[in-house]
């Protein structure tokens, strides 16, 4: 069974490796504002996977009886950095989520973080500094207390994953609607799933979190394929061409990036765009660069974002 363990751990960091990896590429050809924090949510989150794997192993092959005190040492380490990482992996999720949305948080919501930020830091300074010294006399050795830490991490996760959720529902904008809609979704269910796991069996909840963590790795892959690569040919609108002309003349914008931004807008892809104006792809990447820096725009989310909410270069929406 131990040895069973270690290799769903094993896999878990095999599917975290390869979405970084994806995230990563990804983001440094879009520039998604919010992949970068999303790729340090899945980061931090399979560090604590890392850190229980090494525990874990020592843990079963370490003698109780000839080296009780590294035994000991190395648990309650390895539980301390768990929950830091916790701690980072739910604010580089509530990061995303600002970003995902362009969310403002009201001042209260903002200090209210702020305080957890703080407190979280001096738990995890608190308990290492205990750990090392190996004080008899603590505090949090033998307290609760890092123990509602992790169920406040879960509820901030929830509570904002929801909130997206919610947000969602009234967002006018058909594929900005679907793209935060299956976010918020699939890693609010997919929590509360994590969650409710600690009330099975232990080789059911074993296969459960094998599962739940497999496929938070694994979503973002999908999502980045499904919806942020292929958003635009759910755009609902016809544009004035007459305006466009007059956009392109007021940013400095070349008849050849103006031929692109109208196939951007119709949802082709680079390779498309290249195919049919009978260029190379690299030639497509350096007009969009150009693109990027004249209207100050980051990506092709944003650039299509900057047409959707400019109601002048709208005629009609269809249905």
């Amino acid at each position: 069974m131990e040895h069973l363990q270690i290799l769903s751990y094993i896999i878990i960091l095999i599917t975290a490796g390869a979405a970084i990896a994806y995230i990563a590429i990804t983001d440094s050809g879009h520039r998604f504002p919010f992949l970068r924090p999303l790729l340090f949510f899945i980061l931090f989150w399979n560090l604590k996977t890392l850190v229980y794997l090494f525990t874990y192993y020592y843990r079963v092959n370490l003698s109780a009886e000839t080296m009780p005190f590294e035994q000991t040492f190395l648990f309650n380490v390895g539980n301390i950095h768990n929950v830091l990482l916790f701690f980072l992996a739910t604010f580089s999720m509530i990061q995303a989520i600002r970003k995902l949305d362009d969310l403002i948080f009201p001042a209260l919501l903002r200090i209210s973080l702020g305080c957890i930020a703080v407190l979280s830091v001096f738990l995890y300074c608190g308990r290492i500094i205990e750990t090392v010294l190996d004080s008899s006399q603590s505090w949090l050795k033998d307290s609760k207390i890092p123990g509602y830490f992790v169920w406040l991490y879960y509820g901030l996760n929830i509570f904002f994953l929801a909130w997206l959720l919610i947000r969602s529902l009234n967002e006018e904008i058909p594929y900005k609607k679907r793209i935060n809609r299956s976010f918020g979704a699939f890693y609010l269910i997919l929590i509360i799933g994590l969650i409710s796991t600690s009330i099975m069996s232990a080789s059911w909840h074993m296969i459960s979190i094998l599962t739940g963590k497999v496929l938070m790795n694994l979503f973002p892959i999908f999502w980045i394929r499904k919806y942020l690569l292929k958003y635009g040919r759910s755009i609902p609108l016809t544009l004035d061409e007459s305006l466009l002309k007059a956009m392109a003349v007021e940013h400095s914008i070349t008849p050849r990036e103006l031929e692109i931004v109208e196939l951007i807008l119709k949802g082709r892809s680079n390779k498309q765009i290249a195919n049919q104006l009978c260029i190379a792809h690299h030639t497509v990447k350096n007009h969009l660069y150009r693109l990027y820096q004249k209207l100050e725009v980051n990506n092709r989310f944003e650039l299509v974002t900057f047409f959707l909410n400019n109601k002048r270069f709208r005629t009609e929406s269809s249905s």
